[in-house]
């Protein structure tokens, strides 16, 4: 009797494992007929979903003895309720907008294979809030715009091995607090994380060389920024907008730049490449030294409302203090000799300049700037008085914007020579 009960637990526990089993390749046979898929001599390459409003989707590792190697572009595009998605290990590339306005998917983890995330590939999925890496991933490059618009995601830890972030990899996302930037990251792309409204501070590493145009553009919880030593190359509007931006630093050791009471500078000191827009005062200095102020330098400081101008203030660049509002006047050192265009467009508050005499480029005429021969109107002050304005005689040419966004004025003479 004994015997024979152990023989029937025998047989039931086989024809469990047996039906478990089954069910196992029933259920990865559902997966794989659930995918249209593609072949050729590298593997399988999941190319569409049957079914639009799948909710959840488990990519196997191999098909018909193949080794799943891709998804395809477009493959799972507004798939509006897919809530989670598994990748095998094995698989290389995620292709171009693959999960694009997945509006429901929350979390997502990759495998260490992964060598390629394209473009847009997670756009618009803004119920995404945990992104997973594994730390010896293969991925080299974050595709453009591939977290874009991802407006739940709070925190990312990028995967070491990483060297570039290409441009608004995570733009607009809007919630994101932190981000772990690994140390053989070298480039951060143009807008890769404009729009990041909840980044309050960002530790960039060693070995970072290049920053470009609008990278941390409009993050307006931004409060400090850490450069590394390695950093050569930062572009115009890097940081621009970023309201709450008080001060930059420099690690030692840098040969490009270094930081001056929070400004950042040229490492020799001559140029100022950027002014946190968040400084605190109103009125602000520029050391003795200075030769040059560079395009955009002091764009959208809208506290600031004196800035004074040194002796040996050579250049101010174009666009250089674009969108100061509250800035009331200029004094123009002896020694400028050029004046970019659009230097202080959107000065809104701006009566008057004024030129210290012995220039040889400038003059102020009644608080209007000229080329010294009186010839060049050069740049007319957005706040000066008066509605009407009567161009000297003897004036030749009126430079690109001299009078950009000027509100008040209503009524301009030119007078015959």
């Amino acid at each position: 009797m004994k015997r024979q009960a152990e023989k029937r637990g025998a047989f039931w526990a086989t024809l469990a494992t047996f039906a478990a089993f089954a069910f196992s390749i029933s259920s990865a046979s559902a997966q794989v007929d659930a995918f249209d898929w593609k072949f050729d001599a590298t593997g399988a390459t999941l190319v569409g979903v049957k079914d639009k409003k799948i909710t959840s989707a488990r990519i196997p590792a191999q098909v018909d003895g193949k080794p799943v190697v891709a998804v395809g572009g477009k493959a799972f595009r507004n798939c509006y309720e897919l809530e989670s998605v598994e990748f095998p290990e094995g698989l290389t590339t995620i292709g171009n907008n693959a999960f694009e306005r997945c509006f429901a998917l929350k979390s997502v983890g990759f495998p260490a294979s992964l060598e390629t995330l394209g473009v847009d590939a997670f756009g618009h999925c803004q119920a995404l809030k945990s992104v997973e890496f594994p730390k010896d991933s293969a991925l080299t490059r974050l595709g453009a715009w591939a977290f874009f618009d991802c407006r739940a995601l709070e925190t990312v830890a990028l995967p070491d091995g990483l060297t570039t972030l290409e441009h608004n990899a995570f733009g607009f996302c809007r919630a994101l607090k932190s981000v772990e930037f690994p140390a053989s990251l070298t480039t951060v792309d143009e807008t890769a994380f404009w729009g990041c409204n909840s980044l309050e501070a960002v530790e960039l590493p060693e070995g970072l060389t290049t920053i470009k145009r609008c990278a941390f553009s409009s993050c307006n919880a931004l409060k400090t920024v850490e450069l590394p030593a390695s950093l050569q190359t930062l572009d115009e509007y890097a940081f621009a907008n970023c309201e709450s931006l008080k001060s930059f630093s420099v690690a030692s050791g840098s040969t490009a730049f270094c930081a001056v009471d929070g400004v950042l500078f040229s490492a020799d000191g001559k140029t100022i490449v950027a002014y946190p827009s968040g400084r605190e005062g109103s009125e602000y200095r520029v050391p003795t030294g200075t030769e040059r102020i560079a395009d955009k330098a002091f764009r959208g400081c809208k506290s600031l409302k004196t800035v004074g101008l040194p002796p040996s203030l050579t250049e101010i660049g174009a666009n250089a203090f674009v969108g100061c509002a509250a800035l009331e006047t200029v004094a123009l050192p002896a020694s400028l000799t050029a004046f970019g265009v659009g230097a202080f467009s959107g000065c809104e508050s701006l009566k008057s300049f004024s030129v210290a005499s012995g220039s040889t480029a400038f003059r102020a005429v009644d608080g209007v700037l000229f080329s010294a021969d009186g010839k060049t109107l050069v740049a007319y002050p957005l706040g000066r008085e008066g509605s009407e304005y009567r161009v000297p005689t003897g004036t030749e040419r009126i430079a690109d914007q001299a009078f950009q966004k000027c509100k008040t004025l209503k009524n301009s003479t030119c007078r015959r020579r």
